[in-house]
């Protein structure tokens, strides 16, 4: 389990910085409002990556402290 919530970590990560980058090329060759949406969904990512950072966190701490089954 904590293998998957490191890779949706990961793949929020790079959505966000490629999002992010579209929207600094879509800022210069179009419009603003052509680069709002990436803007908007570069964030939305980035909260995504902290949340998941943060479920992991708090999954490999409960595993932690469970005490193992004989």
């Amino acid at each position: 389990m904590l293998k998957w919530i490191k890779f949706l970590e990961k793949m929020w990560l790079m959505l966000a910085i490629l999002s992010a980058t579209i929207a600094i090329y879509k800022l210069f060759a179009s419009t603003v409002d052509d680069a709002g949406f990436f803007f908007i969904f570069s964030a939305m990512a980035t909260i995504l990556y902290f949340l998941r950072k943060r479920q992991a966190k708090t999954l490999a701490k409960s595993m932690e402290e469970k005490p193992k089954k004989k």
